[in-house]
């Protein structure tokens, strides 16, 4: 048996080469795509109130710069599939040279520590090292984070309690503390109105408090996290989104 590809004429035993090469990457690709695919998603639009609306994986891709990235249980980054593509934007401020970090699937807010190192270790072979598998008891999940804000002093750098006075040098943090709450009842009333509908104004308050947030206080807390998933919910809005179809009777 002879096959003519391009100028190339193969024999049997030439195939035979051919065929071993195609299923070794073949193999190859079907071993990485476990720990390197990615999904591809569609924001499920609830048609009575937009809190029901949901993400709903649609297909996987390989994207080679994605599969660069490394986790974390409090990742700095999140994924948005646009069509085909995959869109990564920055969840808080990223300062040159730091390391852009994926989630994979086991975020400190919704898996305890236990099950985050079991399912990492179990799917992808290495102990995670981030801060909040470091520091476990500072970073619980989302039901055991505390409710108010939480300041890091602007003199020692430390986290405080406290709302007008760092309890470890004593520093007056009562005008930094109006601040932060200010923006954060801002944020709260946008996230109320968020909850039931998809296009709210105001947005701008959300950002403006996880930046004060970023530079003033020390997170976890309940309203840091609160927008973190608003800020994704509204990219999603920005992404692959699907209505219901009612089908006639």
């Amino acid at each position: 048996i002879h096959i003519c590809v391009g100028n190339w004429i193969l024999g049997s035993q030439d195939l035979n080469i051919v065929y071993l090469i195609a299923q070794s990457v073949l193999l190859k690709c079907l071993q990485s795509y476990p720990c390197n695919a990615h999904e591809i998603s569609e924001l499920q639009l609830d048609p009575t109130e937009f809190r029901y609306s949901a993400n709903e994986d649609i297909g996987a891709g390989a994207f080679p710069f994605l599969s660069l990235l490394n986790h974390s249980c409090n990742p700095n980054v999140v994924r948005h599939s646009i069509g085909k593509s995959t869109v990564l934007r920055a969840l808080r401020r990223i300062p040159a040279g730091t390391e852009l970090q994926d989630n994979y699937g086991y975020h400190y807010a919704t898996h305890s520590a236990a099950e985050r190192k079991k399912a990492l270790r179990t799917q992808y072979l290495f102990t995670c090292q981030c801060q909040p598998c470091v520091e476990r008891k500072m970073w619980p999940n989302f039901g055991d984070v505390p409710t108010g804000v939480i300041l890091r002093c602007s003199k020692c750098k430390t986290r405080t309690p406290s709302q007008n006075t760092c309890v470890t040098c004593g520093h007056n943090l009562s005008k930094l503390s109006q601040k932060l709450n200010r923006a954060s009842s801002d944020a709260t009333r946008f996230i109320q109105r968020f909850v039931t509908d998809s296009n709210p104004s105001g947005h701008i308050s959300i950002i403006k408090f996880l930046k004060l947030a970023e530079a003033h206080a020390s997170p976890p807390f309940r309203l840091y996290n609160e927008c973190q998933e608003t800020i994704k919910q509204l990219w999603n809005l920005q992404s692959n989104s699907r209505k219901p179809v009612t089908l006639s009777s």
